[in-house]
């Protein structure tokens, strides 16, 4: 408990965290070199995969094999190896103590090959999953570098976990991913046709003073948006009588096969269901979460990326990426439909505090935190949240001034040390 800590409340070492950014950098930079050195292109074939290195340890080859059977959903479009020697019993019980158990063996895509077979395999494959990210050194001479992809957890930042978040979708051929897309877009006409006389929108984050919510006199015709874990205040739903649309995007949060992403996503079932109400999400997790999910096809909006800022329409169902789900996904969404915005609990960051920004304790799966910084712990390994939050600060204001460009009127209606929230609270 006191590494993890360490790992997540520690004070940041930036120059090592800088350090690590450049190395991550330098890796994809030689990826691009070794593809044109080569003349490589793309394949098209039904990808293959390959684990590297070699797996001797039982509870790693358990992990990465749980770890790829949620990345990959047991597609069998997918074929996925595992160089180990070791003995896979599927009458064991596998040890699992900070993930959910997705290892199903009867529709398993996943081989586990000895060591003989993994250069013949190398050479073969679409992507190398570097699950030792040192081994890239017995690489770099090869010309299958341009194939790596880092699965290893104490890699670098949100390489990993943004991996674990993305990897399905990137796979899939361009008729796949319009097919998806098209589902978002129905998906999104629908939610606005329903709510298309509401000019009023209550967007709900997850700070401490979100708790003052009772204060507020909520107009009934209006949308209410909600995010990530706030939909375990079953109190609070029953009060504003169920959300219109749930959001969420974080790949260690939500995306991820770690306990408390798990958990996290049976609430959006339960509360999808009890509510009928949609969720919005990147558009890249579409295809993930409906594999996984398939009774979510009907209430599903995916969001693609957008260089610019966007507020998203028919036309372009996109926005632009932001490191938190009020700017990224929440205020956007709401502007695409009404004219007031009115945001609580957006607190933000106080000046003494070392982590991303606080929480209500309320609408925290706070016994299950654990799970998520010991399946990623570089994510918050090489964070600075100082950082983090000076350029939420810098992208709000931008975001919110684009909107009223466009007509639409933001409020704060709970206290907030976002300065582009105080100047409209």
């Amino acid at each position: 408990m006191k590494k993890i800590n360490r790992i997540v409340y520690g004070k940041r070492n930036v120059i090592i965290i800088a350090f690590r950014g450049l190395l991550n950098r330098l890796v994809n930079l030689y990826k691009q070199i070794n593809r044109y050195l080569f003349f490589i292109k793309s394949n098209k074939e039904s990808p293959k995969l390959v684990v590297y290195p070699k797996i001797t340890d039982m509870n790693e080859l358990i992990d990465v094999y749980n770890r790829l059977s949620w990345m990959y959903a047991n597609d069998p479009k997918f074929k996925i190896y595992i160089s180990s020697d070791l003995l896979f019993d599927e009458s064991d019980p596998c040890n699992l103590p900070y993930q959910e158990n997705y290892i199903n063996f009867k529709s398993s895509n996943i081989e586990i090959v000895p060591l003989d077979d993994l250069n013949n395999l190398l050479k073969i494959s679409t992507n190398i999953l570097i699950y030792k990210y040192k081994a890239i050194i017995k690489l770099l001479l090869s010309k299958n570098f341009h194939k790596i992809e880092m699965i290893d957890p104490l890699y670098y930042s949100l390489a990993e976990s943004n991996h674990m978040k993305f990897s399905y979708y990137n796979l899939l051929d361009k008729t796949t991913k319009q097919e998806y897309k098209e589902i978002s877009k129905a998906n999104f006409n629908k939610f606005k046709q329903v709510h298309h006389d509401k000019n009023e929108s209550y967007i709900f984050v997850t700070g401490p003073s979100f708790s003052r919510y009772k204060e507020i006199n909520l107009n009934k015709n209006s949308i209410k948006i909600v995010c990530n874990t706030i939909i375990k205040d079953t109190e609070f739903l029953d009060h504003i009588g169920g959300p219109d649309i749930i959001t969420f995007a974080d790949p260690a949060f939500h995306f991820s096969s770690n306990l408390y992403a798990s958990e996290f996503r049976h609430l959006v079932l339960s509360t999808v269901q009890k509510y009928n109400c949609y969720i919005a999400v990147p558009q890249a997790t579409v295809p993930l979460m409906l594999t996984h999910y398939p009774r979510l096809k009907n209430r599903i909006i995916g969001l693609s990326f957008n260089q610019c800022i966007n507020i998203p329409d028919e036309t372009n169902l996109a926005v632009k990426p932001s490191g938190s789900i009020i700017t990224f996904i929440m205020i956007p969404l709401a502007s695409a439909i009404s004219s007031k915005v009115y945001i609580i609990g957006a607190d933000g960051r106080g000046k003494k505090e070392n982590y991303f920004w606080k929480h209500n304790e309320k609408v925290q799966l706070t016994s299950l935190m654990d799970s998520v910084y010991n399946t990623h712990p570089s994510f918050f390994r090489d964070r600075s949240y100082s950082g983090h939050y000076k350029e939420h600060c810098k992208y709000f204001e931008q975001l919110l001034r684009f909107g009223e460009s466009k007509g639409t009127k933001y409020s704060s209606l709970t206290h907030s040390y976002i300065p582009a929230l105080i100047k409209r609270s």
